[in-house]
C-alpha cells in the first residue's frame, strides 16, 4: 500500500479528511478545467463567426504566411497540386498518384517520403485549394478526454467563400468533385484501363467489367461485358465486346466528330452563353451574403453579451435560445450559399469542358488511325452499349453521338450461342 504526503496543502491520504479534500480540490479542478474550455469554447466559436481562418502552414501544401500576416502561394508547391488535379481528371486513382509521387521523390505536406492515396484524396477534396473555407468542421466532443469528432451537424459550420488565393480555379474544383461522384456510382474503380468506369450497360445500368478469354494461351483477349451479365435474376442481355472492338467503334465515332468539327464550333458559339448562364444564381448569391452576414453581427452580438454574464447563461436562458434561432437560420442560408456557389462553379465548369473539347478537336488535324488513350480519357464522358449494339458516346461537353459497334466475339445467352450483333 503506498501513502501519500502532501506538505503544500496539508494533506495525508491515511487521513479520512484528506481523502475528503482530496475529492474536493478534484471537483475543484474539473470545474476550473470546464471554465477553461468554455472560456476557449467562446474565443474560437467568436472568431468563426467573425469568418476568421486558421491554416496548419506545416502540413498544408501550396499555402505560406507573409510577413503582412497574408496568405501567399507557394509556387513549387502549387505546382504539385496542380498536378494532383490533372493526373485524377485524367482517369488516374488516388492511389495511384500516390504511388508516382513517391516514385517521384517528392516530400508529402508533412515532409514525409511516402505518400498515402488519403492525403492525395484529401487535397483533392479539400475546399481550402479553391479559395474557401469551412470553419469548424471538426469539434471537441468532451472538455476532459479532448476527444475530437467530425461535425454531422450538432454544431453551426461556417462556410467562407473567397478568403484567400485560389490554387484551383472553382471550375476546376467542381469537375473533381463531379468525377469522384461519377466513379463512386460506378463502383470500385482502377486505372488498369481507360474503360474503367466509362462503359455502362444499357440494360440494366451496371458498369462493364474488363475480363480474360484464354488467359495463358496464343488466343487470349480482354473482354468486357456487364459486371452483372451472368448474376443470377439479373441477367443481362446486352454483349460481351472485345476491347479492340471497343477501340475501332470510338476512333470511327470520335473520327466523325473531327470531320464535323467546324460546324460543331459554330453551333456552340451560338448557344453556349446561354446553357452557361450563370446571373439568377449570382443575384441570389449577392442576397444570401448579405443576410449571412447580418446574422453573423447578430451572432458576435450575441456572443459578446453572452462573455459579459458567463456564469448566467444555461440552457433554457434567452441568449441561448436567441443563438440557437440565428443558428439555424444561419445554417440554412449557408447551406444554399454553398449550393449556388456549386451551381455557378458547374456553369463555369460546363465552360471549361465545352472550350476544352472544341480545343481537342481543333488539335486533331487528322483522323485517329490508332486508339489513343489519352484522347479517350479527355473526350469521353461514358459509353452505352446497349442489347442491339447499338451504342452512345456521351462526351465531355455534353454532346450524344449513337453509333454501332461489331463487339468481335459471339454472344452466349441461356447456354445457345446466337450470331454476333450486325456489323456496321
Amino acid at each position: 500500500m503506498v501513502f501519500i504526503s502532501s506538505e503544500k496543502e496539508n494533506i495525508f491520504t491515511m487521513d479520512s479528511k484528506g481523502e475528503l479534500l482530496l475529492t474536493i480540490m478534484s471537483s475543484l479542478a474539473q470545474e476550473e478545467s470546464r471554465s477553461i474550455s468554455k472560456n476557449i469554447t467562446w474565443g474560437k466559436r467568436k472568431s468563426m463567426a467573425d469568418g476568421k481562418v486558421s491554416f496548419a502552414y506545416s502540413s498544408f501544401l501550396g499555402y505560406d504566411m507573409g510577413a503582412d500576416g497574408h496568405l501567399y502561394i507557394v509556387e513549387d508547391q502549387a505546382k504539385i497540386v496542380h498536378r494532383i488535379y490533372d493526373e485524377f481528371l485524367a482517369g488516374k486513382t488516388t492511389y495511384d498518384i500516390a504511388t508516382r509521387l513517391t516514385e517521384d521523390s517528392i516530400p508529402t505536406p508533412m515532409n514525409k517520403v511516402k505518400w498515402q492515396d488519403s492525403t492525395v484524396r484529401h487535397i483533392l477534396q479539400n475546399v481550402k485549394y479553391r479559395g474557401d473555407s469551412v470553419l469548424q468542421s471538426t469539434f471537441v466532443e468532451d472538455f476532459l478526454t479532448k476527444k475530437v469528432k467530425k461535425n454531422n451537424g450538432e454544431l453551426p459550420q461556417f462556410y467562407v467563400s473567397q478568403n484567400h488565393p485560389p490554387i484551383i480555379p472553382p471550375e476546376k474544383f467542381e469537375m473533381v468533385q463531379e468525377e469522384f461522384r461519377r466513379r463512386k456510382e460506378g463502383g470500385p474503380y482502377t486505372c488498369i484501363s481507360p474503360f474503367s468506369g466509362r462503359i455502362v450497360c444499357g440494360d440494366c445500368g451496371g458498369f462493364y467489367g474488363r475480363k480474360v478469354w484464354h488467359s495463358g494461351s496464343s488466343y487470349q483477349s480482354f473482354v468486357w461485358h456487364c459486371n452483372n451479365k451472368f448474376t443470377k435474376r439479373k441477367y443481362c442481355s446486352t454483349p460481351s465486346v472485345k476491347e479492340d472492338a471497343i477501340m475501332k467503334c470510338f476512333m470511327d465515332a470520335f473520327n466523325s466528330l473531327i470531320a464535323r468539327k467546324d460546324e460543331i464550333a459554330r453551333n456552340y458559339e451560338e448557344c453556349l452563353a446561354a446553357i452557361t448562364d450563370d446571373g439568377e444564381y449570382k443575384r441570389r448569391l449577392a442576397e444570401v451574403e448579405d443576410l449571412s452576414a447580418g446574422l453573423a453581427a447578430r451572432m458576435h452580438d450575441n456572443l459578446t453579451r453572452e462573455s459579459r454574464m458567463m456564469d448566467d447563461c444555461g440552457e433554457d436562458s434567452p441568449l441561448k435560445k436567441e443563438r440557437d434561432e440565428i443558428t439555424v437560420e444561419y445554417e440554412t442560408l449557408q447551406k444554399e450559399q454553398q449550393d449556388l456557389n456549386s451551381k455557378i462553379a458547374l456553369c463555369a465548369a460546363k465552360k471549361v469542358q465545352v472550350r476544352g473539347f472544341l480545343q481537342l478537336l481543333k488539335k486533331q488535324k487528322k483522323v485517329l488511325v490508332e486508339f489513343d488513350p489519352l484522347v479517350w480519357q479527355a473526350a469521353v464522358h461514358y459509353m452505352v452499349i446497349n442489347e442491339d449494339c447499338t451504342v452512345k458516346f456521351v462526351f465531355r461537353d455534353g454532346t450524344e453521338l449513337p453509333w454501332v459497334i461489331d463487339p468481335g466475339v459471339k454472344s452466349y445467352k441461356k447456354r445457345k450461342t446466337v450470331e454476333s450483333c450486325p456489323q456496321e
